[in-house]
């Protein structure tokens, strides 16, 4: 579980919260974390990873739990016929918020509640600024941090992951410089994908490729064994990128960048 300690208030307390470690089980919820972490405490919890949220939570307390307050009464007080008890808040103490980086995954409900913040992606330069001083060890050879930025898919995370990646490399290589052929030679030893593309999208691009660079998302459902639902998702990472575009009659077509992708 990731926790991160910063002061909130007077002698208050931040959590970081990885979504997925929640208890699913409502019950587990109440002992293992509000009862421990939240009661009659002044705390503010961030959910990161919000859409992995268990459902059970997502439709139950947490939809509860920001329902629409008046302004002049900041309490909230939930039963909980299972607990044979409530659940209280004072949103003066205890503040909560939410991080992803996929908001259509979250309970529709739930996020239509939330006031949505959007931040742009870190841009490539940024990205390999965070390699770099994740690899204090490391010498950077020619535009190799060019080459790395491209595939974190304007993640500060996998930036990070990958710099560790690199750091582990160099030591097994007794080398601390690290330069486009050992980037390449990375690449293949944890099968990278081009652009940072993960398994799914790849096998797309794969496959429309193969069939002259145009498909329907029915078509292409068959062929990966996916429902309809999970190919748009896979095709949203596909169209911010420019490599996909959808065209009459709901056509996915490859772009001229898409073509130029090694799949």
């Amino acid at each position: 579980k990731l926790v991160k300690d910063y002061v909130v208030g007077d002698n208050g307390r931040g959590m970081l919260i990885d979504s997925s470690t929640l208890q699913r089980n409502p019950l587990d919820f109440i002992e293992g974390f509000y009862n421990t972490k939240v009661r009659g405490k002044n705390v503010y919890v961030v959910f990161d990873e919000a859409h992995n949220i268990p459902k059970t939570l997502a439709s139950g307390i947490f939809l509860s739990m920001f329902q629409k307050q008046s302004m002049n009464d900041p309490h909230i007080s939930i039963n909980i016929p299972e607990y044979d008890g409530t659940i209280d808040l004072d949103l003066r103490k205890q503040k909560f918020a939410f991080a992803t980086t996929d908001p259509d995954r979250i309970f529709a409900p739930l996020r239509d509640r939330m006031k949505i913040l959007n931040f742009d992606p870190y841009n490539e330069a940024e990205l390999s600024q965070i390699v770099k001083q994740n690899c204090e060890s490391v010498i950077f050879l020619g535009d190799v941090l060019d080459h790395i930025s491209e595939v974190l898919r304007g993640s500060p995370r996998k930036a990070i992951d990958v710099s560790q990646d690199i750091v582990t490399y160099c030591e097994n290589k007794c080398n601390s410089e690290f330069g486009p052929d050992q980037w390449k030679e990375l690449v293949d030893i944890m099968t990278i994908n081009p652009v940072g593309l993960e398994d799914d999208e790849y096998m797309y691009l794969k496959e429309i490729k193969s069939r002259g660079g145009e498909i329907t998302v029915s078509s292409m459902a068959a062929i990966l064994n996916h429902p309809r639902t999970v190919v748009q998702e896979i095709e949203k990472f596909l169209i911010q990128r420019d490599l996909l575009k959808i065209g009459t009659n709901s056509i996915r077509h490859l772009t001229p960048k898409g073509y130029k992708i090694q799949v």
